[in-house]
């Protein structure tokens, strides 16, 4: 079996650093912070929506969650529109497509219809992800990749810390529609400029590389390798865990915990901020294990395993305190632990992947958002099963983080395993 990657990996390119520092601010972070503030918006208005159209918790969470599979089920089509318009072209397109999606939505008159526009949202989104992936891959040097996925989950979730307040604070005064046609408008414009802007500009980022356009069997022909089908499973009930706080906790908030709209949108920041301060410690933490032992797996698989444990424990514990703020310290825990799972998977995901396609960060990104439909309907089910108490799921965030553990614990060991015996076979 040819080896994924190598131990003690060497750099293979060196992109010039101004160029790769480029790529970030101008076109990676921008879309980034704005595709998870439009994504949060709905999350952190939805017990309003909820009490105007009458809607019970399971109807409420299908909402919510039809954004996930949609974002799920145009994960490789989206690899192949990134491949053939460019990186950075498909995502200047997507923020119009995604905020025109937003922007509709403020006219939803029921439960479908709103429905119909979530899912909207998440078809247009779907293609910003790998698109980022895309780029990060192309243009930063690999002993600072780290820190790239860590700046990338970064933005994202600076957004979705703004948002939590700033939609609340605005629906409060002006109803949940307001904020929405907002927002929307706003990305319309910001789309725009970034679309204009890429056509003018003359960095190789703009243009689909030759690597890029390549036939989609690049899927299939790793189809045969466990290890990417164990990394899949990981995130997937890795996305399980996490799926509480990033569609879950407005609604608990709500209904378990009686809290305001106002004490929501505040209450949602604290864990974001958490999970921003700890995506960029564990970027800098990951980078530096590498280049101080050129191991790989020292400096991703025990992180890994850790995030994904200590999430679950803590996200379980919080749900058992009856205080709010030790409800809110054990989500910062939690969300700390998501942080460092976030960029040391998609640090290993990159290190294991070597063509530049996509097709395999959208694969895993299938799974990945799967996990964030299917986690937030079974709570939902659970709580409604269980006569509206929020105490049992925490053996489903328990289980779930256990089982990311394993997957990854075996699927590294697998990828591992094939590097020792393409190293023994290249001696001989």
């Amino acid at each position: 079996m040819k080896p994924l990657l190598s131990e003690h990996a060497n750099v293979e390119f060196d992109c010039n650093a101004e160029r790769s520092w480029l790529t970030l601010a101008a076109i990676i972070l921008p879309a980034a912070f704005l595709t998870q503030f439009d994504r949060q918006a709905m999350v952190v208005l939805a017990p309003m929506m909820q009490a105007e159209f009458h809607l019970d918790l399971v109807s409420i969470t299908q909402v919510l969650s039809a954004m996930a599979l949609c974002y799920a089920i145009c994960q490789i089509p989206s690899a192949w529109l990134a491949a053939r318009l460019g990186a950075a072209l498909t995502i200047g397109f997507c923020v119009i497509a995604w905020s025109m999606a937003v922007f509709s939505t403020a006219f939803a008159v029921g439960p479908v219809s709103l429905g119909v526009l979530r899912g909207a949202l998440g078809a247009a989104q779907a293609p910003d992800w790998v698109a980022s992936i895309m780029l990060l891959k192309t243009d930063v040097p690999i002993r600072f990749r780290s820190r790239g996925s860590a700046a990338l989950f970064g933005a994202g979730y600076l957004g979705k810390l703004l948002s939590g307040p700033i939609a609340t604070q605005v629906a409060i005064r002006h109803g949940w529609r307001f904020p929405l046609l907002a927002f929307g408008g706003t990305g319309i414009i910001l789309g725009a400029i970034m679309v204009l802007a890429v056509k003018r500009s003359r960095h190789a980022f703009t243009r689909a590389l030759p690597s890029q356009v390549i036939p989609m069997r690049t899927l299939f022909v790793n189809f045969k390798q466990l290890q990417f089908h164990l990394l899949a499973a990981a995130y997937f009930f890795f996305s399980g865990v996490q799926s509480f706080v990033v569609v879950m906790l407005p609604l608990y908030l709500r209904s378990q915990r009686h809290s305001s709209m106002a004490e929501i949108g505040w209450i949602t920041t604290g864990p974001y901020l958490a999970l921003c301060f700890a995506l960029f410690t564990a970027g800098i933490l990951s980078d530096a294990v590498y280049q101080r032992t050129g191991s790989l797996f020292a400096a991703r698989v025990p992180l890994g395993i850790l995030a994904s444990v200590g999430s679950g424990i803590c996200f379980a514990i919080g749900i058992s305190m009856h205080r709010t703020s030790a409800l809110v310290g054990c989500l910062c825990g939690g969300m700390v632990f998501v942080g460092i799972g976030q960029v040391v998977l998609w640090a290993i995901i990159q290190d294991a992947t070597a063509d530049t396609s996509g097709y395999l960060a959208a694969w895993i990104q299938v799974f990945v958002w799967l996990g964030l439909w299917l986690g937030p309907v079974m709570i939902a089910k659970l709580v409604e099963v269980n006569s509206g108490h929020w105490a049992s799921i925490r053996f489903v965030l328990l289980a779930l983080s256990a089982a990311a553990a394993a997957c990854l614990f075996v699927a590294q060991r697998r990828i591992y395993s094939a590097v020792l015996q393409g190293s023994m076979r290249s001696s001989e």
